[in-house]
């Protein structure tokens, strides 16, 4: 199945500011993606998702040196 391109932002409180989890112990924190899915060019089932929203949790572990999405996708920051 073809990827779908995204538009992304990060999740706020009404007046702006990032909401964000922080870490006791060290300088990560995991902020929510808002996702709204674009054409990935498929028809039926393989396209459905054109025009959804999701939420998307996103741990920024800089004591481990990556960005962490969902729990199973690692982009090195």
């Amino acid at each position: 199945m073809k990827a779908y391109p995204v538009e992304y932002w990060i999740e706020t409180d009404a007046s702006g500011n990032i909401q964000k989890r922080k870490s006791e112990k060290n300088g990560n924190y995991q902020v929510v993606l808002i996702l709204k899915y674009g054409s990935n060019g498929e028809s039926g089932w393989k396209g459905a998702n054109v025009g959804k929203y999701d939420r998307v949790d996103v741990t920024m572990a800089f004591d481990q040196g990556y960005a962490i999405v969902m729990g199973e996708r690692f982009r090195k920051l």
